[in-house]
């Protein structure tokens, strides 16, 4: 759905020198088209005349491009206005827009503007729970691998032949905490991702997050398949095992 914008502020005839911003002044939704309007009035509070041409360049500061260069602006009565179309609006981070009026006399104006998930700015305090929950679920996901590892699966053996002597059911511990530690894997990645998208202003950043998140996410099908054949077949085997020390006989 289209947003209309109002950014409120005038053009003064004047010629005017270029300013750096210093703050972003507004934030809107990643890949949703933005109309904006800018009311026009001279320095004596008279609406522009139709004979001014607006002109309006918007640069993504991070990677310096320009997503829209020395476009017209359409003039409407007292404002003129420009619409940012989808994929114009489709890199997170920091913007810059200058316009550029030329009629009678110039005008030169800026205004800085950022592109989020969301379309807000998040607060410090949410950072600081995006923090909080990474650092948590990291180091849950830490211990279980550190548990896991620590974990001896394989089933009792003789030092001297090698034969098989006993079934060694630890091993079903091991196979659930792996499956522990990959939901979780997936659950951090989600976290980067999402925290990256909604703070950092890094595209390339932005990307790796979202690309390693989506892998382990597209993974989790097959490897729930593949473990789960391992689980069963493993159990079906060990079951029968069992069933022959338990009659005091050895596998083969």
């Amino acid at each position: 759905m289209k947003k209309i914008i109002l950014i409120s502020f005038c053009f003064v005839f004047l010629l005017s020198l270029a300013t750096a911003c210093n703050e972003i002044s507004y934030s809107f939704t990643q890949g949703e088209p933005v109309n904006i309007k800018l009311p026009c009035v001279d320095s004596n509070n008279d609406v522009c005349p139709d004979t001014i041409s607006c002109q309006i360049t918007s640069t993504h500061l991070l990677s310096g491009l320009d997503v829209v260069k020395n476009q017209s602006m359409d003039y409407n009565y007292n404002y003129v206005n420009y619409t940012f179309n989808s994929s114009q609006m489709d890199l997170v981070g920091n913007y810059q827009a200058t316009v550029n009026c030329r009629g009678d006399s110039n005008s030169f104006s800026t205004f800085c503007y950022r592109v989020t998930q969301t379309g807000e700015i998040p607060t410090s305090s949410e950072g600081m729970i995006y923090l909080v929950l990474i650092v948590i679920s990291c180091a849950t996901l830490a211990l279980v691998l550190f548990i896991g590892f620590g974990i001896d699966g394989s089933n009792y053996k003789s030092d001297v032949m090698g034969v098989l002597e006993g079934v060694n059911w630890r091993k079903y511990y091991k196979f659930g905490l792996w499956f522990i530690a990959y939901a979780l894997a997936v659950w951090v990645s989600f976290l980067c991702y999402s925290t990256a998208e909604s703070f950092l202003t890094s595209n390339p950043i932005i990307t790796f997050f979202e690309m390693i998140f989506y892998i382990l996410l597209s993974l989790g099908v097959p490897f729930a398949i593949g473990f789960t054949w391992m689980f069963f077949a493993s159990l079906v085997k060990d079951v029968a095992d069992q069933k022959l020390f338990d009659r005091g006989l050895s596998p083969r």
